[in-house]
C-alpha cells in the first residue's frame, strides 16, 4: 500500500539558530523570513497551517515586528495568504503560481545554456555537470536526500555560471520558489532522484557536443517532469493544492 503521509523535510537541512544576536531590524527580519521561506518551501509548515505572530515570534525569540514584516514578505511572492484583521496562512500550492514558476525557469535556462555554449567553454561546464551527477549517484545510494538537493542546485547554478551571468541564479532562485514546494513530494523518492539524474546526463550530454537544440529538448523535458506528478499527488493530499478556477 502507498504511502500517502505528507512528506517531510530532512532534519540536516538548515536550521535557525535557538537565538537571535542583537542585530539591526533588517537583519532579523531577513533572518526570520529566511526560516520561514525553508519552512515552506520544504513543506515543515504546510499548505493551510495558520502562522500565528506571536507564537512565530515566541518560537524564534525575536519580537513581533520582524515576524510581521517577514510574513508580508512571504505573501508578496504568494508563499503566505494574509486575511487583515483575521488570520495568516501557508499559501495553497496553486497550479497557476507553478505554472509561471517553470515557465520563467524553462526560459531563462534555456538560453543561458545557449549563452554557455557561446561562450566555448560547453566542455568545462560539461566536466562541471558530470562531477555534479557523479555525487548525486553517491547520494542515491546512501539515501542522503539533503545533498541530492544540494547538488541538483548547483548542477543547474554551474549552467548560469558559465553562460557569464551568475547574478541571474537570483532571479531563478526566486522563479521557482513555487516548484521547489511542489517537489518535495516526489524528490524523497530513489526512482524520481534516478530519473532526474538521467535528465541531468542527457542535458550535460547535449552541452557537451554543443548541440543547442538537443540540450533545449532536453531542459524542457527535465523541467516539465513536474506536472507529470502533479494529479496523483494533489488527489493525496487536496487540501494542499489549489487548481485553476
Amino acid at each position: 500500500m502507498s504511502d500517502t503521509r505528507a512528506p517531510s523535510a530532512p532534519s540536516s537541512w538548515l536550521r535557525a539558530p535557538k537565538r537571535a544576536e542583537p542585530a539591526s531590524t533588517r537583519t532579523v527580519m531577513q533572518a526570520v523570513y529566511q526560516r520561514l521561506l525553508h519552512e515552506i518551501l520544504t513543506l515543515e509548515l504546510k499548505p493551510g497551517e495558520a502562522l500565528s505572530e506571536n507564537m512565530l515570534a515566541d518560537r524564534l525569540n525575536v519580537s513581533r515586528t520582524p515576524v510581521r514584516e517577514a510574513l508580508v514578505l512571504l505573501a508578496t511572492k504568494q508563499l503566505v495568504d494574509i486575511y487583515p484583521q483575521r488570520k495568516t496562512i501557508v499559501a495553497p500550492i496553486r497550479i497557476s503560481n507553478l505554472k509561471k514558476s517553470q515557465f520563467i525557469r524553462e526560459s531563462l535556462e534555456i538560453n543561458l545554456i545557449k549563452k554557455a555554449l557561446e561562450s566555448g567553454h560547453q566542455l568545462a561546464l560539461h566536466e562541471e555537470l558530470e562531477r555534479q551527477i557523479a555525487f548525486q549517484e553517491t547520494c542515491i545510494r546512501n539515501g542522503d536526500i539533503a545533498s541530492f538537493y544540494a547538488s541538483d542546485e548547483a548542477f543547474h547554478r554551474s549552467i548560469v555560471d558559465h553562460a557569464g551571468l551568475p547574478e541571474l541564479w537570483m532571479d531563478i532562485a526566486d522563479a521557482k520558489l513555487h516548484m521547489d514546494r511542489a517537489r518535495q513530494f516526489t524528490l524523497k523518492h530513489v526512482d524520481s532522484m534516478a530519473e532526474i539524474i538521467e535528465q541531468h546526463r542527457a542535458i550535460a550530454l547535449a552541452i557537451k557536443s554543443g548541440e543547442s537544440a538537443i540540450a533545449e529538448t532536453a531542459v524542457k523535458e527535465h523541467l516539465r517532469k513536474i506536472f507529470q506528478h502533479l494529479s496523483q499527488t494533489a488527489t493525496q493530499f487536496p487540501e494542499y493544492f489549489e487548481f485553476d478556477a
